[in-house]
C-alpha cells in the first residue's frame, strides 16, 4: 500500500525539522572569498559536515522527486532517483566507517574529491579541470559491504545497490528504450509536458515511496553519528510508520 499525500507532506516536514537540528550539530561553514565574491565553505573539512552537506542534498532531493512525480515526470523522477541513491549510499558508508572508527583509503579518496575545489580562494585554476578523482561507485558498494558484514548485519541491500543504479541509468543517458516510455501510441506522440497518462505512473508513483524510507534511514543514520537523540527518536517512528505501510522489512 501507497504511502498517503497527507502522510508524505508529514515525513517531509519531519525531515525538515531533523536537518534543523542535525546542521547545527557540526562546526558551522564561514565565509570564504571566491573570484572576487564571497561564499560559505567548511573549513574544517571534517566527514560529519559531509554527511550533513550530502543529506541536504537527500532532504531537498526528496520533494523534487515528489513534484515531479505528482506531474507526471517519471523520467527525470528516475533519473533524479539515482542521484538520490548515491548520495545515500555515500552518507550510508560514512557512517558505518565513522562508527567503525575506520578511516580507510576509499574515505580518504571520497572525502578528498568531495572537496575538492579546481579555483583557488584568490580565482586561480589550480589544475587543468577535470572530474574529481572519486572513488568509483563499486568499491564504496564493496566498502559498505565489508564494514556491514563486520558489524554482523545483513548486506543484501548492498547487492541491490548496483541493480537499481544500472536500472536507472538508462534515465540518466536518455537510451532509447527508456524514452520510448513516453511514446503514447494512442495519440502518436512524445508525452513531453508529463505522462500522467502513461499506463507505468501509478508505478513511478509507488517507486517514490522507496525514497521517503531511504531518506528517513539517511537521516537516522546522520543522527546516531551526532548523538541527536530526540531526532532519532522522532525519525525511528517514521521508520516504522513507512516500513509497515509499503511492506519493507530490514
Amino acid at each position: 500500500m501507497s504511502l498517503t499525500t497527507n502522510e508524505r507532506q508529514h515525513i517531509r516536514r519531519l525531515l525538515r525539522w531533523a536537518f534543523e537540528i542535525l546542521q547545527h550539530l557540526v562546526p558551522k561553514p564561514v565565509e570564504v572569498v571566491r573570484q572576487g565574491g564571497y561564499t560559505f565553505r567548511y573549513r574544517e573539512r571534517m566527514v560529519e559536515q559531509a554527511m550533513v552537506q550530502k543529506l541536504a542534498r537527500v532532504i531537498s532531493g526528496l520533494s523534487a522527486i515528489e513534484a515531479l512525480s505528482q506531474e507526471g515526470f517519471f523520467q527525470e523522477q528516475a533519473a533524479l532517483q539515482r542521484v538520490h541513491d548515491e548520495l545515500t549510499e555515500d552518507i550510508d558508508f560514512m557512517c558505518l566507517a565513522l562508527s567503525a572508527g575506520e578511516r580507510c583509503a576509499t574515505l580518504e579518496q571520497l572525502m578528498g574529491a568531495f572537496y575538492a575545489e579546481p579555483i583557488s580562494e584568490r580565482g586561480v585554476q589550480r589544475a587543468p579541470l577535470k572530474g574529481p578523482n572519486s572513488p568509483p561507485r563499486k568499491k564504496i558498494r564493496a566498502r559498505i559491504a565489508s564494514l556491514v558484514q563486520s558489524a554482523g548485519y545483513s548486506h543484501n541491500h548492498v547487492n541491490a545497490g548496483a541493480t537499481i543504479s544500472h536500472a536507472y541509468s538508462s534515465f540518466v543517458h536518455g537510451s532509447s528504450e527508456a524514452i520510448m516510455d513516453m511514446y503514447d501510441g494512442r495519440s502518436g506522440r512524445f508525452l513531453v509536458d508529463g505522462m500522467q497518462s502513461s499506463e507505468f505512473a501509478e508505478d513511478h508513483r509507488a517507486d517514490a515511496d522507496n525514497y521517503y524510507f531511504r531518506s528517513v534511514v539517511a537521516v537516522a543514520q546522520v543522527a546516531m553519528i551526532l548523538e541527536a537523540h530526540e531526532v532519532l527518536i522522532q525519525v525511528k517512528a517514521a521508520h516504522d510508520q513507512i516500513s509497515l505501510r509499503i511492506g519493507i522489512t530490514d
